[in-house]
């Protein structure tokens, strides 16, 4: 396929919402002159709805009936197809059976019924001269995980030749995002947000030229317009700039999107769905880095505290307590140390799996002597850019110190790409707004780098975007 030839465009949740929807984004692909790839979330709460139908059908089986009935309202609204009856009846199936088992498996199964509705509605609209290929047919091969699996591009892009191979004579394709298959046959899917990532697979191993992202908002903003009044637009990020932002609350864009193109030579686009034409933000590998380019923020951290004087000159202390935070399937972020500290930040969701976790290994090593405190309600504040300088933080902190906002942790990482404070989720706001401030009001505005800085490639052990 000659990739100046294709486009690939992801339609999300928050796009796909009613009949209407599902009408405009036909034509917006109709009206592109290239061929179009289209990668589709579910129909706008069908996932959380699907969430639910499981939590109730495992206490009780009749409701298995119930919540088929419901799915398929909610998508025969939007276009009344065959396609809709089967999938509710085997969606009806597949949840009787959640009521003798809560496996993994079933459970990625069945989130991954909104896609499927959503790339056949969608494919209604375009046509006859369209083909919708789920990821089974697409083969989009995913590693076997549950809840959080990542795609295997390599074995993807072999599979996807041959997919498009035989749907040559169509203009354009539909394919089914937040799932893969893995090596049995089971579904896998890629995580809340994970049509993005997709995404960003399906463009990688079609060779198309761009992938554009509609959304239904404009752009990357310099901050959160919840805290911020009118945040700046941003025009340009680099992929590290953009998933950074993604991994701090900008829901804009699953943080892995650009895992599967980095090194394509590919940009991404940001388009809001009311405004087709209207590129918001343009996202390249290297992009124009700036000194500053957003304050981001997240909510829902837990700041992970372990001290005491016999942690000095005990050897391989930091080794098991991360060990212990991944056998218990705790995400460990941000980290800082030093002889007689191990200060980190998890989910706040993790915080009694973690205390309960450091006690025992506490029980397990009586020859070091440490205390450990888990303080929950806590946020993480951040100064983004692809070419921060340490004047910048220098001026992050100097400003977080004016405002009265005490900092439990910094962190700084190997990357360069952003500055984070752990702060009491009381002061987020008025964190976000004073440094929101300091970089970007009263005449002042982030720069861009003198020269583009080299992607940083993560040493092994650096922290994994979610």
């Amino acid at each position: 396929m000659n990739r100046k030839t294709t486009v690939v465009c992801k339609f999300g949740g928050g796009t796909l919402a009613r009949r209407e929807d599902f009408a405009r984004a036909s034509r917006i692909i109709k009206a592109k002159p290239e061929r179009v790839i289209a990668v589709v979330s579910a129909v706008q709460g069908v996932t959380d709805r699907l969430v639910r139908a499981l939590e109730e059908s495992r206490k009780s089986e009749g409701h298995a009936k119930v919540f088929a009935e419901e799915f398929c309202a909610v998508h025969r609204q939007v276009a009344d197809i065959p396609e809709i009856g089967m999938l509710s009846q085997k969606l009806e199936s597949a949840l009787f059976n959640s009521y003798a088992s809560h496996s993994p498996r079933l459970t990625d199964y069945v989130l991954s019924f909104g896609e499927r509705a959503s790339a056949a509605l969608l494919g209604h609209f375009l046509g006859k001269d369209c083909v919708v290929l789920d990821s089974e047919r697409a083969g989009i091969v995913s590693n076997g995980v549950y809840g959080n699996a990542s795609c295997d591009v390599e074995r993807t892009r072999e599979n996807f030749s041959a997919a498009l191979d035989a749907a040559k004579a169509a203009k354009n394709l539909v394919v089914t995002g937040f799932y893969g298959i893995d090596q049995n046959g089971n579904v896998n899917v890629f995580g809340r947000g994970g049509s993005d990532y997709s995404a960003g697979v399906v463009t990688a191993v079609s060779g198309a030229s761009r992938l554009e992202l509609y959304k239904d908002v404009e752009g990357f903003l310099a901050a959160d317009p919840k805290m911020v009044k009118s945040p700046q637009l941003l025009g340009e990020l680099s992929f590290d700039e953009a998933s950074e932002l993604g991994y701090f609350g900008a829901k804009i864009i699953h943080p892995r999107t650009f895992d599967p193109i980095s090194g394509a030579d590919v940009c991404v686009q940001i388009r809001p769905v009311s405004k087709p034409e209207k590129v918001g933000t343009v996202i390249c590998e290297h992009g124009q880095q700036m000194h500053v380019a957003a304050i981001a923020s997240r909510k829902g951290v837990s700041l992970v505290e372990i001290y005491g004087g016999g942690m000095v000159n005990s050897f391989g202390v930091a080794a098991e307590v991360f060990t212990r935070m991944a056998r218990n399937h705790i995400s460990v972020d941000a980290i800082a140390t030093s002889q007689t500290n191990i200060s980190f930040t998890i989910d706040q969701a993790s915080s009694l799996r973690a205390s309960q976790a450091l006690e025992a290994l506490s029980l397990e090593r009586p020859d070091v002597v440490w205390v450990f405190k888990v303080s929950d309600h806590q946020a993480m504040v951040s100064v983004v850019g692809g070419a921060l300088t340490a004047e910048a933080i220098s001026r992050a902190m100097l400003c977080l110190y004016r405002g009265k906002i005490g900092i439990k942790m910094t962190s700084y990482g190997a990357s360069k790409i952003s500055f984070s404070a752990v702060i009491d989720v009381k002061d987020e706001q008025k964190a976000v707004a004073e440094l929101y401030s300091e970089f970007f009001e009263n005449g002042k505005a982030a720069k861009k780098a003198a020269v583009a800085t080299a992607k940083i490639v993560p040493k092994a052990g650096a922290r994994k975007s979610k």
